[in-house]
């Protein structure tokens, strides 16, 4: 999962569990706010970077007791959608930049909570914010620990603290994000197909977190057989086949997606920019590898295929089509077509090439 401190715009419309890259629209909205409401910047260029949060992708979220908890926090450069921005340094030298980050919850009577969140993944020592790069937390309770929250409504406010960084390149200063306002409730006998729709797509985020895409494909696969033109259960079912390789089927249902998308929202005054530019991503992709000749002569075996200057091939072999034994690596292109030779062995065998 691609949750390692940094974020690229990538998954489902938005970011199931790596899956997480922080919404467009609302980064534009908090850049806005957090800009306002500014932070003590100490940092060679005078920029003060930009934290934001969201609860289960929302800065305005209704939290049912028993379904996970997904926090997440961005650190960006004011200038994110700038060309070039000087670049911003997050240095806390002896420690990952993430301890600089601080979570506060209280209730409507201004008493703190502590709840038992846990982090993700740890981060490196530094971070360089600049027009692309930016850094990203994601903060977790169980359903089981959520179960036992208490009803009522919560603030959530995160803070980037860098004072005590003895970098004398990095940026020292404290900046706040925009609170999220919390409720939490018991889940209603009866969900709405928003509300389903919306608690799958939680539970696939939260089993992708946990190193389970079989049980976060079983909760896409049933919001999908109730709602099978859901637009983001289509954009999630993608990602879950990217990563399992199946980029063809995972371009299909991309595709799928823009369709439903265009006869629902006619009249839409912008078309959905980031199904398109992950399928336009999907057809960038290398096609299949060509076998242009296969020869064996006594236990000497040659394959000529297509390929790429500059890529790297290998060659496996099996038995049986399911385990697979490496025959030869790293084989680098020099020209777009490539020839290799080793030997077959007496056994019948497949053979495969791979990038």
């Amino acid at each position: 999962m691609p949750i390692n401190g940094t974020f690229t715009r990538a998954i489902s419309g938005r970011r199931p569990g790596q899956a997480f890259a922080p919404n467009c629209a609302l980064l534009i909205l908090l850049l806005a706010i957090v800009t306002l409401t500014g932070g003590t910047a100490h940092g060679a260029n005078g920029s003060t970077p930009v934290i934001t949060a969201a609860v289960n992708e929302s800065v305005r979220a209704e939290l049912h007791r028993g379904s996970p908890l997904l926090l997440e926090v961005d650190l960006l450069h004011p200038d994110s959608f700038a060309s070039n921005p000087q670049p911003l340094l997050i240095d806390m030298v002896t420690a990952p930049w993430s301890s600089a980050v601080r979570i506060e919850i209280k209730d409507t009577n201004d008493q703190a909570q502590v709840w038992p969140l846990s982090l993700f993944s740890l981060t490196s020592n530094n971070l360089a914010l600049d027009g692309s790069t930016g850094g990203q937390l994601l903060y977790y309770l169980t359903p089981e620990q959520t179960a036992t929250l208490a009803l009522g409504s919560y603030t959530i406010e995160v803070q980037l603290n860098t004072t005590n960084s003895t970098s004398l390149l990095a940026w020292k200063g404290v900046v706040q994000s925009v609170p999220v306002d919390l409720a939490v409730a018991d889940e209603p006998p009866t969900l709405t197909p928003d509300e389903r729709a919306m608690k799958q797509q939680l539970l696939a985020s939260y089993h992708l977190l946990q190193d389970d895409a079989s049980q976060a494909g079983a909760e896409i696969d049933a919001l999908l057989a109730t709602y099978p033109d859901s637009i983001a259960g289509l954009s999630f079912k993608s990602y879950l086949l990217q990563l399992e390789g199946r980029n063809v089927e995972a371009e299909q249902l991309l595709s799928r997606a823009i369709e439903i998308t265009d006869a629902s929202f006619p009249d839409a005054q912008e078309p959905p920019v980031e199904l398109i530019r992950r399928r336009n991503e999907f057809l960038k992709l290398p096609g299949p590898i060509v076998i242009r000749l296969i020869k064996l002569q006594s236990q000497s075996l040659t394959l000529i295929w297509d390929s790429n200057p500059g890529e790297k091939y290998s060659v496996e072999a099996s038995s049986d089509l399911s385990t697979w034994q490496p025959m030869a690596s790293d084989l680098t292109a020099d020209s777009d077509i490539f020839l290799w030779t080793g030997t077959a062995g007496s056994d019948a065998a497949f053979f495969r090439i791979r990038r």
